[in-house]
């Protein structure tokens, strides 16, 4: 149980009487956002306010494992925290002041991209590296879609007018080979989606290129180069 009301632990080993026990926490700040190890149930992550904490016996104990956050521990916050399902040291979280990365572990971080009340962080299981965010709507903030296919080294942003412009608390995406569904419930059209196309082009490498001719870079909007063998 999150926000001011606490945190809460229930255990479900028998589904007709589950136990509810009180987890005390290290910190009065509203807990969000929970990550519980998969391979391992006794670790987990929680954010509590703009911090990142650890147990690792199951909430008995806590650790604090914001190095690197540059977030302020009484007024940001810290809403979702996600493991990168193809490497298990890598996490990102989504903040009040964007997105940040851990590859060690979510040990220390740093900023991968700076925004404003990144919601919802979202791993590709389909293809590695793709990475999805959303920013919901907000008091002089318009609701974003952005992506990454370079796992975080580049974000983009989907233009507002390819949302029609309509506000949005929430979304969600699915993955495929060469595209991103972004999924989003607004405020006046019902659920929309909107198609990422993900495929890039690239520009070819000529070095040690036996070609006669050789004309660059491809795409292009303006100049272009021809190169003559000898």
């Amino acid at each position: 149980q999150y926000q001011n009301e606490g945190t809460i632990k229930i255990d479900f080993t028998d589904v007709n009487n589950p136990i509810v026990a009180s987890v005390t926490m290290p910190s009065s700040e509203p807990h969000i956002a929970t990550f519980i190890d998969s391979s391992n149930s006794d670790r987990v992550i929680a954010s509590l306010g703009g911090a990142v904490f650890e147990s690792t016996d199951d909430g008995v104990s806590w650790a604090n494992i914001s190095d690197g956050l540059t977030l302020d521990p009484q007024v940001d916050y810290i809403f979702d925290i996600q493991q990168n399902p193809n490497n298990s040291d890598e996490f990102m979280i989504g903040t009040t002041q964007g997105v940040f990365k851990s590859e060690d572990g979510a040990q220390t971080w740093s900023q991968s991209y700076t925004g404003s009340n990144v919601r919802k962080v979202k791993y590709s299981t389909v293809v590695e590296n793709h990475v999805a965010i959303s920013i919901p709507s907000a008091e002089f903030v318009q609701a974003q879609v952005v992506y990454t296919v370079d796992n975080g080294a580049e974000w983009i942003l989907v233009p507002f007018e390819a949302i029609e412009y309509t506000g949005s608390s929430s979304m969600d995406f699915v993955f495929h080979e060469n595209s991103i569904t972004a999924f989003l419930s607004t405020y006046d059209l019902g659920v929309i989606t909107y198609e990422i196309d993900t495929t890039t082009l690239s520009n070819p490498n000529f070095e040690n290129n036996a070609n006669h001719m050789i004309v660059y870079p491809n795409p292009t909007n303006s100049i272009i180069n021809v190169e003559l063998k000898d």
